[in-house]
C-alpha cells in the first residue's frame, strides 16, 4: 500500500534545527526511510506503522517549507505537509524582576520571534522547572514562576516544546520572608504610630 500522511508535530521550529518532527500516517514500512526539508534529505526513523520522527536540519533562514518522502533516498513524494522554520527567540525584559522561592509570581516576558502561533513555554534554570505560558501579544507572554531555590535563575523561552531559546534573561528568586510580630497592633487613626516588625 501506499504511505498515508495525516499530520506532524510540531508545525514550526528554530532555523538553528534539531526539532524532532513526528509524522502520522498509515502504511509506513520498516526500510530506509528519508525526510526531504525543501532540498535538504535526512534519515527517518520507523515507531510504527503509522508513525515515523526526523530530525530537521539546519536553515539559513525562516521559511515555511513542504515535507516530503522517500523509502530510497532517491525517490520523493509530497507528504501535503509543511514544516516553518523561524527565527531564534530574543528575550529582552521580564517584569517584575524578581519574586519569592515559594513561586506563583505572574511575570511579563517582552522580546521578539515569539513564533507565529503555538504554544510557549517558560523555563527557570532547567528542563525540570517547565511551564506553560500564556500570549499576550505577538512580542510578550506571561507565565506564573514554580518553586525555586533563592538566587539569580535563568529564564529562557520556547515556541514548539522542544528547544529552548539561546538568549535568556535572569530573574532574582528571594528568601521567604515570614513576619512573626508587629507591635503595637493597633494605633490612632490619625497615623504617626512608630511599629516594630519582626
Amino acid at each position: 500500500p501506499v504511505p498515508l500522511f495525516e499530520s506532524s508535530s510540531p508545525l514550526f521550529g528554530p532555523i538553528s534545527g534539531s526539532t524532532v518532527l513526528h509524522i502520522y500516517g498509515s502504511h509506513f514500512v520498516q526500510d530506509k526511510l528519508f525526510c526531504r526539508f525543501g532540498i535538504k534529505t535526512v534519515s527517518a526513523t520507523f515507531l510504527s506503522s503509522g508513525h515515523v520522527t526526523c530530525v530537521a536540519p539546519v536553515q539559513s533562514g525562516a521559511e515555511r517549507l513542504q515535507l516530503e518522502m522517500s523509502v530510497n533516498g532517491l525517490h520523493f513524494v509530497s507528504s501535503g505537509l509543511y514544516f516553518e522554520y523561524v527565527e531564534e527567540i530574543v528575550i529582552s525584559s521580564v517584569e517584575p524582576s524578581f519574586g519569592a522561592e515559594s513561586g506563583g509570581t505572574a511575570l511579563t516576558i517582552r522580546g521578539e520571534n515569539f513564533g507565529p502561533r503555538g504554544q510557549m513555554m517558560c523555563e527557570f534554570g532547567s528542563a525540570n522547572l517547565r511551564v506553560a505560558a500564556v500570549r499576550l501579544s505577538a512580542n510578550s507572554v506571561s507565565c506564573v514562576t514554580p518553586g525555586h531555590v533563592p538566587g539569580p535563575v535563568s529564564v529562557k523561552l520556547s515556541n514548539n516544546g522542544q528547544q529552548y531559546s539561546a538568549s535568556s534573561i535572569v530573574f532574582e528568586v528571594h528568601s521567604q520572608q515570614f513576619v512573626t510580630s508587629l507591635l503595637p497592633s493597633s494605633g490612632l487613626v490619625g497615623g504617626d504610630t512608630l511599629v516594630s516588625v519582626r
